[in-house]
């Protein structure tokens, strides 16, 4: 999510946009053809290397798995 999110080309190179959204392939957080230096992915795996993410790591898996643990902890910290 963070190159999506963080990169301000990246909507640039969205391959769907909103008017195929009936396409049965439609995701619109797809890529396509986007010019990304090699020396930009090393960084970037060697950054998450040791990162590790819920479930099967879908982005908003992890949000609910997020906020269900936030929420059992705010419970703990009340008693």
């Amino acid at each position: 999510a963070c190159l999506y999110e963080c990169e301000p080309s990246a909507g640039l190179y969205r391959l769907w946009d909103e008017a195929e959204s009936d396409h049965p392939d439609y995701n619109e957080w797809q890529l396509h053809k986007m010019p990304i230096k090699k020396s930009f992915c090393d960084s970037w795996y060697t950054a998450c290397a040791n990162d590790y993410f819920c479930g099967s790591g879908d982005y908003f898996e992890c949000a609910a798995y997020y906020d269900a643990n936030a929420e059992k902890a705010a419970a703990e910290g009340d008693n």
